[in-house]
């Protein structure tokens, strides 16, 4: 089986996050026998599947004909950003910070980027924790704390199947209805 890992552009260079699942590697897998391609999104949990002149996205195991893609990608401004980015269109300059980054990745950031600066949580939508015209470290470590204590601890909520092979069958089930394929 392939490695795969989920992967985070900071300003000293690409990082490795995570570890792919081995459920997606097997749907990659599965994918790769029906002659579909793929490739990985960089710097987002997403996948871009294609079989001759058609396209499809997928998140994890979530399968591209839900509307969980769209959503979110709108939810998430980084996963946006770099869903942008893999299609070739200008954005401003950014980056990831997590709350567990250090000081030191902060301060790396904010010397990367031009001022002033814009900084607002990365999931949700609307204004809330919009941070802007910071010129400052002072302003720019204020704005960090101030998103953090407005949202607490974020919490990613999901699920994974106790039995891998039954995502596979069920997603290939639904790539061999959508592009016709036989089964194999």
């Amino acid at each position: 089986m392939i490695t795969l890992f989920h992967k985070r552009k900071t300003p000293t260079g690409i990082k490795k996050v995570k570890k792919i699942r081995d459920s997606t590697l097997l749907v990659l897998e599965e994918a790769e026998k029906h002659g579909i391609k793929w490739k990985q999104i960089p710097y987002t949990d997403l996948f871009k599947l294609q079989y001759k002149n058609q396209i499809k996205y997928f998140h994890y195991q979530i399968p591209s004909l839900t509307n969980e893609l769209a959503h979110y990608s709108c939810q998430n401004k980084q996963v946006a950003r770099n869903i942008l980015l893999n299609a070739d269109l200008s954005i401003s300059k950014g980056y990831l910070i997590k709350n567990d980054d250090a000081q030191k990745y902060h301060f790396e950031v904010f010397n990367n980027l031009k001022k002033p600066l814009v900084v607002k949580a990365t999931d949700g939508c609307g204004s809330d924790s919009v941070h802007i015209n910071i010129n400052s470290q002072k302003e720019y470590l204020k704005a960090i704390k101030d998103i953090y204590d407005f949202h607490g601890k974020k919490k990613v909520v999901g699920k994974d199947a106790n039995r891998i092979d039954e995502i596979v069958k069920e997603w290939m089930a639904l790539v061999r209805k959508e592009w016709g394929l036989k089964q194999k």
